[in-house]
């Protein structure tokens, strides 16, 4: 973390962003010009911005695996551990705990964290009332979702959910997401949205869906979907593919390991092709897909439509390389 602060400090956008990132591809403003009083991070960015490397305040947003237990086998996630209970010790909940008064966001990933029951008895005790300016956020399969779930949590912190669906239609849904469901989940996550709404309580539903060639064509029915169930939606690039991995190992080496050819860099780039993409006609389809899938969009929140664009330019560089 030390090393990253100081390559922020130096502006060396290429340790710090992914490739197909679309600030790497911007005149975006320095950190100084970023430091205005106006933004939350004043301090933090400023210690940053001024090259310290070990800073007091502690991070505004915090995403954090509780588990790497899953009970699922998505075809495009990178969890290796996914049959150990690996859970997070004591000494990081009550460390968690110490700052939660300090941090605005808290995002609890995995494996499945709500398969996690000492992370689960973890968000029992943010209370909304001790920490009303925290925000909690769960990435979640939706397959443990309960309306009694909902209500154990209902005086916590948590403000949302998102929920990995990547599919529109149960037979892709159940191709990508191995051993869910369809049925099940929907069943749960419309449970859980009624309760939600039934008690008034401030917790957003987000469909999220890493777009795959298995399911680039149900972008647009997604949307949809998520309309129809009062959640909004969050696209993502598959960045575990292999050959998106090829990619990057060959961007990433370029001049620096002796022996590699240009030519090997240049098989490696076409593997990538290969794995991700296939064709310039389904990259095209790809590309046409989500931008339909935006337009559909529309009334949802403006904050997730920037992100779906940010994507699709992404989605467009990627299927350039």
């Amino acid at each position: 973390m030390q090393k990253l602060r100081a390559a922020v400090a130096d502006n060396r956008r290429q340790d710090t962003c992914k490739t197909i990132c679309p600030y790497m591809h911007t005149t975006a403003a320095s950190l100084d010009t970023l430091a205005t009083d106006e933004y939350p991070g004043l301090a933090r960015l400023r210690a940053i911005a001024g090259g310290i490397e070990v800073i007091d305040e502690p991070p505004m947003y915090v995403s954090i695996g509780v588990t790497t237990f899953c009970n699922l086998r998505c075809v495009m996630c990178r969890i290796s551990e996914r049959d150990k209970k690996n859970e997070l010790p004591d000494s990081i909940y009550e460390e968690l705990y110490a700052m939660a008064s300090r941090v605005k966001k808290i995002t609890f990933t995995g494996g499945e964290p709500l398969l996690s029951k000492k992370c689960l008895k973890f968000l029992k005790t943010l209370d909304k009332n001790t920490f009303p300016n925290l925000n909690a956020h769960i990435i979640t399969n939706g397959t443990a979702l309960t309306e009694k779930l909902m209500s154990d949590l209902s005086s916590s912190v948590l403000r949302g959910l998102t929920i990995s669906l990547n599919a529109a239609t149960r037979n892709t849904y159940e191709k990508i997401n191995v051993g869910a469901n369809w049925d099940r989940v929907i069943r749960n996550i419309r449970e859980t949205g009624k309760f939600i709404r039934e008690n008034k309580l401030p917790v957003e539903l987000v469909f999220s869906f890493v777009i795959l060639r298995s399911n680039l064509q149900e972008t647009r029915a997604f949307v949809h979907l998520a309309k129809s169930m009062g959640a909004q939606v969050r696209f993502m690039i598959n960045t575990n593919d292999p050959g998106i991995k090829w990619l990057r190992l060959a961007q990433m080496t370029a001049g620096r390991i002796p022996g590699l050819s240009d030519s090997g860099i240049t098989e490696s780039t076409e593997t990538a092709w290969e794995w991700f993409i296939g064709d310039q006609n389904l990259c095209q389809e790809a590309t046409e897909n989500l931008h339909d899938a935006i337009n559909a969009m529309k009334g949802m929140s403006p904050e997730r439509i920037t992100d779906a664009h940010a994507v699709l330019d992404s989605l467009k560089r990627m299927c350039e390389s």
